[in-house]
């Protein structure tokens, strides 16, 4: 399967694509291929920086409840989720916000 990574035009635009398994982190992904995706906890959902768009393909795992909480929390979209909670299932292309974005 495989994860595209979309910077948004603020950081660049630059697309990153890559091979991924079943199961997969988000986040753990996004780290391992140099892409920015913010984090001050180390993926355990407490600082909520690591916030991403699914813009198509969304074949990822189901929000838990704690994260479902998160979300509501802080008025996400319904194409958000939190990087260090999402897993892969399939293709996806996820949108990475302004890393600044990210960190306020």
């Amino acid at each position: 399967m495989t994860v595209r990574f979309v910077a948004s035009e603020e950081d660049g635009g630059t697309v990153t694509e890559v091979a991924a398994d079943p199961g997969s982190n988000l986040l753990d992904l996004a780290h391992s291929f140099g892409v920015p995706v913010a984090t001050l906890c180390g993926g355990n959902l407490a600082c909520r920086c690591c916030r991403v768009a699914l813009l198509e393909g969304a074949e990822v795992s189901a929000p838990a409840s704690r994260e479902r909480e998160a979300l509501e929390e802080v008025g996400a979209a319904p194409d958000e989720r939190f990087a260090c909670q999402t897993t892969v299932e399939g293709d996806v292309v996820v949108l990475i916000p302004p890393l600044d974005e990210m960190l306020s």
